[in-house]
């Protein structure tokens, strides 16, 4: 997982995320949990965008270069 993954990993957009679909990120790992999913990352200027799909919805989250999530977005794909 990138540097931009872990950051997000700890944000409450991400535990909602996971929340809605029935897993709690206190009792599974969320680092097994992208095993089943997809990550992906794009680097745009000073910041990275994080997209994390499970089960066809896709959780997005900003990262700007002082590691801050700066925005997150929800999507059907």
């Amino acid at each position: 997982m990138s540097e931009e993954g872990l950051i997000v990993e700890t944000h409450p957009a991400l535990h909602g995320f996971l929340y809605d679909r029935g897993i709690d990120p206190q009792e599974a790992p969320t680092w097994r949990l992208f095993g089943s999913g997809e990550l992906e990352s794009t680097v745009d200027d000073s910041r990275v965008t994080v997209a994390i799909t499970i089960d066809g919805e896709t959780l997005m989250a900003t990262v700007d270069s002082t590691g801050t999530v700066t925005s997150s977005s929800r999507t059907d794909r």
